[in-house]
């Protein structure tokens, strides 16, 4: 029976997240993303037309899924604390389940130009998913539940943590993010790590 087109297509993106996770932009070829797909390198190229193409997709799946989750954390009902444990635990549970596709959408950022297509774009998408986290911060302080600091740096305090802890994860320091560690850095992040009198 031969493969769909939307089945073919998603087999070479899985076939070219394996291979880019594991050998970099520029150590992936065509050729092998191909094998790895069990598809021709003319079935790769009429999908997605160069490997920079190919690399760009898969940047652009892993920040919008993670919009998508974050989204519906973001639009949930209640306080901003539950809010943020959603958002973070839903994130956490993303990064476990595609860690090389995540890989990916992290080194992005920050390898060398060499090591990357020209021209990959993922800073606006970066930016549209931080903005979920400025909302929820904004909303919290209209609440009352969130002090009057600037949203932003509110939004660095638990993005900090959750870029970290992701990343820790992904160099192999740190146990998976889980439900658990969300609430932990949201306790934090909302409660302080001051010891209270009693």
């Amino acid at each position: 029976m031969r493969r769909s087109e939307t089945d073919t297509r998603e087999t070479v993106l899985q076939a070219a997240m394996n291979t880019f996770a594991s050998h970099g932009f520029s150590g992936a070829s065509i050729r092998d993303i191909a094998a790895a797909a069990g598809v021709t390198k003319p079935t790769v190229y009429y999908h997605f037309g160069s490997k920079a193409d190919l690399y760009q997709a898969l940047v652009d799946l892993a920040f919008d899924r993670m919009h998508a989750l974050m989204s519906d954390a973001a639009e949930s009902e209640g306080p901003a604390r539950r809010r943020l444990e959603r958002l973070l635990a839903s994130v956490f549970a993303f990064t476990r389940a595609e860690r090389d596709l995540v890989r990916i959408a992290f080194v992005t950022p920050y390898a060398a130009a060499e090591e990357l297509p020209d021209n990959i774009a993922c800073t606006s998408k970066h930016v549209r998913n931080v903005e979920l986290l400025h909302t929820i911060m904004e909303q919290g302080q209209r609440s009352g539940e969130l002090a009057p600091y600037s949203p932003r740096v509110l939004v660095s305090a638990v993005y900090g943590q959750m870029m970290n802890s992701i990343m820790g994860y992904l160099v192999g320091v740190q146990e998976p993010p889980d439900d658990a560690l969300a609430e932990e850095v949201v306790r934090l992040f909302m409660d302080g790590a001051a010891a209270t009198a009693h």
